[in-house]
């Protein structure tokens, strides 16, 4: 292999690793503004339920969607976690085997 043949190969692979990582950051980015969404809608329902002026019947149905919303948030995140811990597993893995093969 010529060396502008050897630099090609390694350009080629540092920009599909630069292109993966891209990727990987967009869906930590829609991860995280997801959640910052279910927060934001979780604190609302609280800030409700806080005023006195809400009936009791009222506040049991706030509070089961509070309950909804927090069961689908911590879904999510546990979704999100494995993903990410799945990902970086993966990414180990290899670095093992290559240094094994080296």
């Amino acid at each position: 292999m010529t060396s502008s043949s050897n630099f090609a190969a390694k350009s080629s692979f540092l920009d599909r690793r630069i292109h993966l990582l891209e990727a990987l950051l967009q869906e930590a980015v829609v991860a995280g503004e997801r959640h910052v969404r279910q927060f934001a809608q979780c604190a609302v329902l609280i800030r409700t339920i806080e005023t006195s002026r809400v009936r009791r019947s009222d506040r049991v149905k706030l509070l089961s969607a509070l309950e909804a919303l927090a069961n689908e948030a911590e879904t999510n995140a546990r979704f999100d976690l494995e993903v990410f811990q799945s990902l970086l597993a993966g990414q180990l893995m290899k670095r093992q085997l290559a240094r094994v093969s080296d």
